[in-house]
């Protein structure tokens, strides 16, 4: 008998204890993910204080997310936070889609955290779903109350078109590096993406606004995939000769940016980077080491994806004086992209000028350590 009873309390134990672990782990796991609205960053590229930033490490050192609210987001809230990062639309600047996202989750937590997340495939295709473009009303409506779409940046008019007008592409970019860095997707993913896809693909050949030069899903998979590009860009193959006489593979793509887009990329390149002096507008036409190392003029129509051949064939011998000298052709080693020295100075100092092409977006002339790229190491041939 007492054996029994001995059996009976060592049960209600046990049972006791497995209810209460139960419970204990799912107020836990309900609880784990419990702040549902968007981190606001303390400085954004609408603030005064943003144009004071000398340096990208300084704009980035405002833009992480504290561990202990990253970690306990939604996924909904951290892909809404992860949409207004201020540098979100970095893409446009690189020559490879891909390359801006693997900087990305270098240098901004919520990126790398989101796309963590088990549950993302998920969001994303709803937030894409619910997604729209921005119509011709609305966006005719920007430009009545600032001409060059940021004068009269306080307006929540603006700043609510322009997040809008990027939405679509910027969950474009997002889904297409999930594809690749996570590609598990089920059948009924990859169907309701498909769908979708379809759908945003008719809306912009309906619009007034956007042209299939904002096709970043497709643009972005046609060079990281085997899967050829279903709409959007025309590409032509030729080669141009450096000035030693040797054979450069380059690019001639078709279509360019609506007058729109380009208006919008502006202003949204404007936003993130004050410091930068526009000098001529976006074009996928060309990019940075086409413009570097091939031609600076404006008739230039090709897009080049490496310029080894102008150094490999002694077209141009790499200079290692302290001193750069203007108009020195410029290599990033820690970054895809060339540029041009615009005022001499140390290859050390923060302070160096470069005028480069922003991968599609346009000309700038730009503080080496405030731009869209690594600068830590660049090399200078005359």
């Amino acid at each position: 008998m007492k054996k029994r009873k001995s059996i009976q309390i060592v049960l209600i134990i046990v049972l006791i204890f497995t209810f209460n672990f139960s419970f204990t782990f799912a107020q836990g796991t309900e609880s784990e993910y419990s702040i549902n609205e968007p981190y606001e960053f303390p400085i954004t590229q609408y603030d005064d204080q943003w144009k004071e930033f000398e340096t990208k490490a300084e704009a980035l050192s405002v833009c992480q997310i504290p561990e202990e609210i990253l970690n306990k987001m939604t996924t909904e809230a951290l892909l809404e936070t992860v949409l207004n990062y201020p540098f979100i639309i970095d893409y446009i600047a690189f020559n490879d889609y891909k390359d801006a996202a693997d900087n990305m989750m270098r240098d901004f937590n919520g990126f790398s955290e989101l796309l963590s997340r088990e549950d993302l495939t998920e969001v994303l295709l709803e937030a894409y779903d619910e997604s729209d473009l921005v119509s011709y009303q609305e966006f005719q409506a920007m430009e009545t109350d600032s001409e060059n779409m940021i004068l009269d940046i306080e307006s929540s008019n603006i700043r609510s078109n322009l997040s809008k007008f990027w939405e679509t592409s910027n969950l474009e970019f997002i889904i297409a590096y999930d594809q690749i860095i996570n590609p598990d997707y089920t059948e009924a993913e990859a169907q309701q993406f498909e769908t979708t896809l379809s759908n945003k693909e008719s809306q912009r050949c309906n619009s007034e606004i956007y042209s299939q030069a904002s096709d970043i899903y497709l643009k972005f998979m046609a060079k990281n995939s085997d899967i050829m590009p279903m709409a959007g860009e025309n590409i032509q193959y030729t080669t141009v000769k450096t000035p030693k006489g040797t054979s450069v593979s380059v690019m001639i793509r078709t279509p360019d940016f609506s007058s729109g887009e380009i208006t919008v990329i502006n202003a949204s390149t404007a936003l993130a980077y004050p410091q930068a002096e526009l000098q001529r507008n976006p074009t996928v036409k060309y990019n940075c080491h086409s413009y570097a190392w091939y031609s600076q003029s404006t008739s230039n129509k090709y897009w080049m994806n490496s310029p080894g051949a102008y150094t490999m064939d002694g077209s141009y011998s790499f200079y290692s004086n302290i001193v750069s000298p203007a108009n020195a052709k410029v290599f990033y080693l820690s970054d895809d992209h060339s540029a041009i020295v615009h005022s001499s100075s140390s290859m050390t100092g923060g302070t160096a000028t470069f005028i480069s092409k922003w991968g599609e977006a346009g000309v700038y002339i730009h503080n080496r350590l405030f731009s869209p790229y690594d600068a830590s190491s660049v090399q200078f041939y005359v």
